[in-house]
């Protein structure tokens, strides 16, 4: 159970970097307006705050106790980097409401880069020796890119059933970034836990239902569920689409905490 404020605070960082990079990305294509970007961007905020609680939570001095190999030279750049992150967050979300969208566009901006260094550093941190240590970063990144874009889309989902009138562009973009993303990750847990890798998961007695569950229910239905939505996208029948990303969220989020248990067990990013 010692793993689990880890799970929990990594898995909030993810949120908030996959989250706010749509954002912005939905920010400078021009097609969505400052409700949407304002409602976004105080969740984003709220969870960052969040982890922040996480981490002073955190006992990073039992660190190489608990996980033989983790790099604490690492530490000081996460925590230096998340608070500046939630930092820049609050003045993104004043220039939503107050500033120019070059002001607010270019806060965002600062804001995400600082939000991708933390994520980084906490891949660092936890990389361990597994294939050279270079794969964590992927894991990380790819995981708050599944998570961000079926946040993102189901709020956005919800959006429409309150402004009919906007385009299913945007919808139907995000949720084709989720399948990239979820495609993505199936890749990684190929590469990590194949029949090739010497100490592959899922053929270890130990972790091998919890590595079926992260690949079915993380990955394999989220997937699934993100096909049924470019459908229902086609047909702009976005109260379905929203109620199919609700799902996926549900699904991706539990392959996220899955799949952040066994790396702080086993040093094996999936």
């Amino acid at each position: 159970m010692e793993s689990l404020p880890l799970v929990l605070y990594t898995s909030l960082l993810e949120v908030v970097v996959g989250t706010f990079a749509i954002l912005m990305l939905t920010d400078f294509r021009g097609e969505l307006g400052r409700g949407f970007l304002s409602s976004v961007g105080l969740t984003v905020l709220v969870v960052a705050a969040c982890a922040r609680l996480s981490l002073s939570g955190i006992d990073f001095g039992r660190g190489q106790e608990l996980y033989p190999g983790i790099d604490l030279a690492w530490n000081g750049f996460q925590d230096t980097f998340l608070t500046i992150t939630l930092i820049l967050l609050v003045v993104y979300n004043l220039m939503v409401g107050l500033g120019t969208d070059k002001a607010r566009r270019v806060s965002g901006v600062v804001a995400l880069v600082a939000a991708c260094l933390t994520l980084f550093a906490v891949a660092m941190l936890y990389r361990g020796s597994y294939l050279g240590g270079l794969i964590a970063p992927f894991s990380f990144f790819l995981g708050a890119a599944s998570v961000g874009t079926v946040l993102t889309g189901m709020l956005l989902g919800h959006w429409y059933l309150v402004t009919p009138s906007l385009t299913v562009a945007p919808l139907a973009r995000i949720n084709q970034l989720f399948f990239y993303a979820l495609i993505g990750q199936l890749v990684l847990v190929i590469v990590n836990a194949g029949p090739w890798v010497s100490n592959s998961l899922a053929v270890n007695e130990k972790w091998g239902a919890i590595f079926w569950l992260r690949v079915l229910v993380g990955i394999a239905f989220p997937m699934v569920l993100s096909y049924a939505t470019m459908q229902t996208c086609k047909i702009k029948a976005h109260m379905s689409s929203t109620g199919f990303l609700y799902v996926a969220l549900g699904g991706v989020l539990a392959g996220e905490i899955i799949s952040r248990v066994i790396l702080f067990q086993t040093f094996v990013p999936l």
